[in-house]
């Protein structure tokens, strides 16, 4: 009975733990690829802000 119990607490918080991995994971790699979006964004608004006024 109390080895039945142990399994299933240990179940409950091994899959509480692996899906909070996942989501962690998820979170750093679509930060990452909003972080590269905006500087892609950026660069572009500077491109277009530079060919408006021509450099000498």
């Amino acid at each position: 009975m109390l080895s039945d119990l142990h399994f299933w607490i240990g179940f409950i918080i091994g899959g509480i733990v692996c899906v909070s991995i996942v989501e962690f994971i998820q979170f750093v790699v679509l930060s990452a690829m909003g972080v590269k979006g905006l500087t892609k964004e950026l660069k572009r608004k500077n491109d277009i802000a530079e060919r408006k006024e021509p450099k000498f």
